[in-house]
């Protein structure tokens, strides 16, 4: 089973990389690029597109296929190693996990602005939030 520092853990290994539409290696990444790649190493069952669009009549679909395990039944509390949905120009349509340390909530992305992989305050990111998933094979125990 994994565990919620697994998973952050995996994460990190990513931050610096550079952001690219489509990416999918420690080369480059997108959101959805970076949450496949955690999975692989993790060792966690997922599907792959890159066809996918960033056009707003796209999003149900984009997040349909991408967001991955199940709901978070407790809410919209923020827990260390959830995936976070975000609302990007009105769409749900970034993702990233949430780390926290203490009383101190981050969120790890790939960042179109950054132009990389980055780990930012959660607070700017708060307000966007639509959804937290939680991991298929996450060991909730």
């Amino acid at each position: 089973m994994v565990s919620r520092n697994d998973i952050v853990d995996a994460a990190r290994k990513y931050l610096g990389v550079p952001f690219r539409k489509g990416g999918r290696d420690k080369n480059s990444l997108d959101c959805v690029g970076l949450l496949i790649m955690i999975h692989k190493d993790l060792g966690l069952p997922i599907e792959d597109d890159t066809n996918y669009t960033f056009a707003p009549t796209a999003n149900v679909q984009m997040i349909q296929k991408f967001v991955f395990g199940q709901s978070d039944p407790g809410g919209m509390v923020p827990k260390h190693g959830q995936i976070g949905v975000m609302m990007d120009s009105h769409f749900p349509m970034h993702f990233g996990i949430i780390t926290k340390d203490g009383d101190r909530t981050q969120f790890i992305n790939a960042n179109t602005k950054e132009r990389r992989v980055v780990e930012q305050d959660f607070v700017n990111w708060r307000p966007k939030l639509t959804h937290l998933r939680e991991f298929k094979g996450l060991d909730l125990a």
